[in-house]
């Protein structure tokens, strides 16, 4: 999805398309010379399977450890993470305490907020959203705004209110205590995703016979040990001749 979203938004779909052409006029020519039957290109096919299999394998664990169910159950067990004091504010930011305040008569009048920011607002990242800022917690703005924004009820309008960016109207549009499984639902995915692979790796190494390679002129990493098949000898290494049993 983050890949399809930067080729809309930066153009690519030319170029994209151009490498898919030029990739299929190579697959087709070198089927055509008979390329995968070289043993080096067969032994770098088979690598490359090796990878895309033991890649495979790790995803179908992590999603199977990582549940919709799995998600819900770390969120109850873990509800302390998720206890935070948060506001929801809206904001109009200008230059002066005149306007600001020009601005907050207008706002008690009636005068619709959201309308009033894009018109009037400095803040580029904020004003044409309407002020909107989202949910935030205690540390994320600067002092003098957030101690106004949580100061205030839900549904309130307040200021002017003076930081070094400037003069503040704020409203505030909602508080709440603790963050909801929705907000967090995909950091949660990722982690446990992330601790399930770690964890099950380790849990494959740990049930697997490992036969340490010798020969190599000093340490090596260990060979993992698959049993032969019922009745065939042991295969062995051509560099070391080590038997993987």
């Amino acid at each position: 999805e983050e890949v399809r979203a930067r080729v809309v938004a930066e153009h690519l779909e030319g170029r994209l398309q151009e490498q898919l052409i030029l990739q299929e006029l190579l697959w087709q020519e070198a089927i055509a010379v008979r390329l995968a039957d070289q043993p080096a290109v067969q032994t770098k096919l088979a690598l490359a399977a090796r990878d895309v299999l033991a890649s495979a394998a790790l995803e179908a664990e992590a999603a199977r450890r990582s549940t919709d169910a799995a998600v819900k159950e770390f969120y109850d067990q873990h509800g302390e993470l998720f206890r935070k004091d948060q506001v929801r504010a809206r904001h109009i930011l200008v230059a002066d305490e005149q306007t600001a305040r020009q601005l907050l008569v207008k706002l008690t009048a009636g005068a619709d907020f959201a309308t009033t920011a894009k018109g009037a607002s400095q803040d580029p990242g904020s004003g044409p959203d309407g002020g909107d800022l989202g949910w935030f917690e205690r540390g994320k703005m600067v002092p003098e705004f957030e101690d106004a924004a949580f100061g205030a009820k839900t549904g309130t309008v307040v200021g002017p209110v003076k930081s070094q960016f400037g003069w503040h109207i704020i409203e505030v549009t909602g508080i709440r205590d603790s963050v909801p499984l929705d907000d967090v639902r995909d950091g949660i995915r990722a982690k446990l995703r992330e601790d399930a692979s770690a964890a099950w790796m380790q849990e494959l190494r740990s049930k697997a016979k490992v036969v340490p390679v010798s020969g190599t002129g000093g340490s090596a990493a260990p060979a993992l040990a698959t049993p032969p098949a019922e009745g065939a000898p042991p295969a062995t290494t051509p560099a070391t001749g080590a038997g993987v049993k």
